[in-house]
């Protein structure tokens, strides 16, 4: 299954969304950021693509209608999908989620930072890990 030089971010909160889009801007991330604000519009999203799925899915846990849990699930239980690297991104600091995550396939478990130049930091790692 081949990778596109794409990294998707699923997160209910627009300031979340804001933050990281501007982030990957100003770290020059070259690839394409998209952006989803519930779990049905990325996994409809993801049902439609023939085979150029994201190089990783930045995914947020607590979204309401659908958890991120659900969809981590549902892409890992997916033969299509399972392979699609997925690092949960959320500002739970419970170790039961972290452990939860990891044990439902979760590459990356990352509470999101309060600060942006922390914002931007995370975002260099992610793009040096998973962006190219």
């Amino acid at each position: 299954m081949p990778f596109a030089q794409k990294i998707v971010l699923v997160d209910d909160d627009e300031d979340d969304r804001f933050i990281f889009r501007e982030g990957f801007l100003q770290s020059g991330y070259e690839g394409e950021l998209m952006q989803f604000e519930s779990g049905n519009s990325f996994l409809k999203y993801l049902s439609n693509l023939n085979d150029d799925y994201p190089s990783l899915v930045l995914l947020d846990l607590n979204m309401p209608l659908m958890s991120g849990m659900e969809i981590l699930k549902k892409l890992k239980a997916s033969e299509e999908w399972q392979s699609i690297p997925v690092v949960i991104l959320t500002t739970s600091r419970l170790e039961d989620d972290k452990e939860i995550s990891y044990a439902n396939g979760a590459n990356g478990f990352v509470s999101k930072p309060g600060d942006y130049q922390d914002v931007l930091k995370l975002i260099r790692s992610v793009i040096q890990l998973w962006g190219n």
